[in-house]
């Protein structure tokens, strides 16, 4: 995906969320995700609408009932990578959007539309899509990350990032709780004694050193 250029875009609204906000640039700005569909059922997926033309979508599904099909035509739509997936957003002052515009390219689409799927409209619903901050991160970490007890992070083989939940029930005050880790991977340190000796074998300094347990 080459996101220095832009795209157009048409199809039928099959999935709309509610306006949001999120804070670019130190900004609150709203925006609007939706999901499209071609003549050949093929779905348009991870499509941002932002501020003016977020409002403006919202403004024409009104109360979102007895819609029928909703062609949308967008230009000039700005490509990106979002959690690994390609998308595409609206550009601030460039990005033209039409919602059953009374044009020839949506004339031409519905035309498709009906002869593929053999249908007028009438039954054609958009379902509410579930944006991104809606659905946050603190839902995201509840409910799909495994979860085990503390004793069980003793089991783990592989590397990983671990975060834990936990109660304090109480403070040891009387012993140390600190370690010596090693600087660079924080495992546990261990002081050794090392014996430096002359050409003859004579062992004519001892100093301590910290060698880490992990290696």
């Amino acid at each position: 995906m080459d996101q220095s250029m832009a795209s157009d875009l048409i199809g039928d609204l099959i999935s709309c969320g509610n306006i949001d906000h999120a804070m670019v640039d130190g900004n609150k700005r709203p925006f609007i995700c939706l999901e499209l569909e071609d003549v050949s059922g093929n779905k348009l997926r991870n499509i941002t609408l932002w501020s003016d033309y977020a409002q403006q979508l919202n403004d024409a599904l009104g109360d979102r009932q007895n819609l029928g099909h909703v062609v949308i035509i967008l230009q000039f739509m700005k490509h990106k990578i979002y959690k690994r997936k390609p998308a595409v957003s609206s550009m601030f002052g460039v990005t033209k959007l039409f919602i059953n515009a009374d044009i020839p390219d949506t004339h031409t689409f519905t035309k498709l539309l009906i002869e593929n799927r053999g249908s007028e409209g009438d039954d054609h619903h958009v379902t509410h899509l579930t944006t991104f901050s809606s659905y946050s991160i603190k839902n995201d970490f509840l409910n799909n990350l495994q979860k085990v007890t503390i004793n069980d992070i003793r089991d783990i083989v592989k590397p990983m990032s671990c975060v834990v939940v936990a109660t304090v029930k109480k403070i040891e005050r009387e012993a140390d709780w600190w370690y010596l880790a090693c600087v660079k991977c924080n495992h546990a340190a261990k002081q050794e004694s090392v014996s430096e000796k002359d050409e003859y074998g004579v062992v004519v300094k001892k100093r301590s050193i910290f060698r880490c347990t992990n290696k």
